[in-house]
C-alpha cells in the first residue's frame, strides 16, 4: 500500500480528484496556487524518501 501511495502517477490522481471535489464545492483555491501546494508536497514526499536511504550515524553522540 505504502508503495502505491508513493507512485507519481497516483499521487497525480489524488491531487486532481481532490481539486475537482473542491472545485464542486465551491471552495477551491486558485489553479496556481493549488499546484503550488501539489508540489510542495511532492517534494516533501521525494525528500523524506531519499533522506531515508541514507543509512543512519550511529557515532554521533
Amino acid at each position: 500500500m505504502k508503495k502505491r501511495m508513493l507512485n507519481p502517477v497516483f499521487i497525480a490522481a489524488v491531487a486532481g480528484l481532490t481539486y475537482q471535489l473542491l472545485v464542486k464545492y465551491g471552495v477551491a483555491p486558485e489553479a496556481g496556487v493549488y499546484q503550488a501546494a501539489v508540489d510542495i508536497v511532492t517534494y516533501a514526499i521525494i525528500g523524506v524518501g531519499i533522506y531515508k536511504t541514507f543509512p543512519a550515524d550511529s557515532t554521533k553522540e
